[in-house]
């Protein structure tokens, strides 16, 4: 098996005993009860195939330390993977970004915190700071996203 990038997507060539060769598009990978899994399409869809249909593979590293892939067989597990990638899925087809919930739980947080000071201080202009403390969660959000994306290597 080989790896290489294409259009933003990583492409695993998959090599059969006889030679023939199948490109996979890695869509997705999670860790459920300690074993990896990942959500691939091929880049020729497989005849009966539709553009929304994937294939689950367990992924374990061989005795030579790479990758090794096995089409998981069971349903249970196969369909618990899928629903999950389902869930992490965009309306557009794009995944959602790995902290996306930061955006909204940090200003929502900073509101309700000011929301309780103005109720019990009975001070109206606290409404006020509540607002700018929003925006400060806002921004600090900001800095935490980029804070995260460069931890994880993105630009």
């Amino acid at each position: 098996m080989a790896g290489k990038q294409q259009n933003d997507q990583e492409i695993i060539t998959f090599v059969g005993q006889d030679g023939t060769t199948m490109d996979m598009i890695l869509l997705a990978s999670y860790t459920i009860r300690g074993t990896n899994y990942a959500v691939m399409r091929p880049v020729e869809l497989l005849e009966g195939m539709t553009k929304n249909d994937v294939l689950v593979f367990r992924v374990t590293v061989d005795e030579d330390g790479d990758d090794s892939y096995q089409l998981e067989e069971n349903d249970k597990v196969s369909d618990e993977v899928v629903d999950r990638y389902n869930r992490d899925m965009m309306a557009d087809g794009s995944q959602k970004p790995k902290y996306w919930y930061l955006k909204y739980m940090i200003p929502a947080i900073g509101s309700v915190i000011c929301m309780f000071l103005a109720s019990w201080v009975h001070i109206a202009f606290l409404s006020g700071v509540a607002v700018g403390i929003g925006f400060i969660a806002y921004c600090a959000y900001k800095d935490i996203r980029a804070w995260l994306d460069k931890k994880n290597g993105k630009k």
